[in-house]
């Protein structure tokens, strides 16, 4: 993370994903259940950057895992929406 000057506000990340998906945030895995999930923390400084932040979202579906991992950068104090969708997905095979 980029270090900034003044409070720590709570930098909010609101996630819309399946209902039964598994959400590994930073590495850390998750106890949230249900399609929409929020997070909330105060560890980075208003303005401060975390520039490599990593979302996996992980789901199965018919014996086979699918998951969707994306690389964001938060910044301390604003909030951020995402919507992960894996029905559309498709497992190459064949």
């Amino acid at each position: 993370p980029v270090a900034a000057t003044g409070a720590n506000s709570e930098t909010k990340l609101t996630l819309t994903v399946p209902a039964e998906a598994k959400v590994t945030l930073a590495g850390t895995v998750t106890k949230q259940t249900g399609k929409v999930r929020h997070f909330a923390s105060r560890h980075l400084a208003d303005g401060q950057t975390w520039d490599d932040y990593t979302i996996l979202v992980e789901v199965e579906r018919d014996g086979k895992k699918l998951s969707d991992e994306r690389t964001i950068k938060l910044v301390g104090g604003q909030s951020r929406e995402l919507v992960f969708n894996l029905d559309g997905m498709v497992l190459a095979s064949k």
